[in-house]
């Protein structure tokens, strides 16, 4: 309002309370200045959720509880447990067929106390409201008190999606996109799949006579998962192997203190390892992880010993660990200083015995 940018509006019987960063003079004529791509986008979804919420309730029962304008996708609250597959693509049907045939949306005043309004669905007019009661009316479709502001035809919409369901308080959310968000959408899926397409089609993942199209996406990416799980298969089992060497390297020395640090181990590496030192009184001290991500410790030995150095190592590490009988483990941010961390246990080792 004259270049006072309005952060909130509020109703106050029947006046639209304005809230501005700055104050505005009494008696000066305002000029307004609309975010018109952001009021017809509100328009189209509300617009929207009156016709799905229309379409559903007429056709299955369920009343709208509620709804959210949502920055990307909308929802309405539906009082039903589920819907099937079967009952949305059928509602949608009908929402996108109201739309196809230019359906007329006209708004019109009511008395507070008409006799009409009876036949009109509504969710009820605040006791402190004034002036006359505002029924938005979907032709052949819906009637319903509203004070928002509406399309003057459905045409206006191009078409509604319904896209997916979840469970809430025991009903159902049901997300949809309306209007021009349903082609923004689609361009966002375009663009995604030319990069998938591009990505799957690499000399990498495929042969030199094999192409890959938006149809092959599945396919591929369910090719992939069985891959990297055959990898990871495959790469604990070489963890395990080198565990189990460090443990027998260990074992043919008269060393009673093992330090092992390894990027990419993890706990089973260190478990590995400590299972499989036969020398019952070594002190043991392993750990895995990186600077960047963090990791995991494990020290074991004389439960006395254990005791009094675990905390210090975990201070040193500036993890967090616990533990008893001779085992003490944690976590780690600091493993730049595991070198600290390993001649901590090697000198407190050397004093124990």
């Amino acid at each position: 309002i004259n270049e006072v940018a309005v952060h909130d509006v509020r109703r106050d019987g029947s006046k639209a309370v304005h809230f501005t960063h700055q104050p505005l003079e009494v008696g000066t004529a305002a000029h307004i200045d609309l975010d018109w791509k952001r009021r017809f986008d509100h328009m189209q979804q509300h617009t929207g959720q009156h016709l799905i919420t229309a379409v559903i309730e007429n056709r299955y029962g369920y009343k709208t509880l509620s709804w959210n304008l949502g920055k990307a996708k909308s929802s309405i609250e539906l009082s039903c447990k589920s819907m099937t597959q079967e009952e949305i693509d059928c509602a949608e049907l009908e929402i996108n067929n109201a739309i196809r045939i230019s359906t007329p949306v006209t708004v019109h005043l009511y008395g507070k106390d008409d006799p009409g309004l009876e036949k009109i669905r509504s969710r009820g007019i605040p006791d402190d409201f004034a002036g006359p009661v505002r029924v938005v009316e979907i032709e052949g479709v819906d009637a319903n008190t509203c004070c928002g502001t509406h399309l003057s035809n459905l045409s206006h919409l191009q078409m509604i999606k319904l896209l997916h369901t979840e469970p809430v308080r025991g009903c159902i959310r049901l997300y949809f996109l309306a209007g021009d968000r349903v082609m923004n959408t689609l361009h966002n899926m375009v663009n995604t799949e030319k990069k998938l397409t591009q990505m799957l089609s690499s000399k990498f993942y495929l042969t030199a006579s094999t192409s890959c199209g938006p149809e092959d996406h599945v396919d591929q990416v369910q090719k992939l998962q069985k891959t990297a799980k055959a990898s990871q298969k495959a790469a604990r089992n070489y963890l395990r192997e080198i565990a189990t060497l460090e443990a027998e390297k260990f074992n043919n020395t008269t060393d009673s203190v093992l330090c092992v640090h390894r990027e990419d181990g993890d706990m089973d590496f260190m478990n590995v390892i400590n299972s499989k030192v036969t020398n019952n009184n070594a002190i043991i001290f392993l750990s895995v992880g990186s600077n960047s991500t963090g990791g995991q410790f494990l020290l074991t030995g004389p439960p006395g010993l254990v005791d009094k150095i675990g905390p210090r190592v975990a201070e040193i590490l500036e993890g967090k660990g616990g533990g008893k009988k001779g085992r003490y483990q944690g976590k780690a941010k600091l493993l730049n200083k595991i070198t600290d961390a390993q001649e901590l246990v090697k000198r407190n080792a050397v004093c124990e015995s």
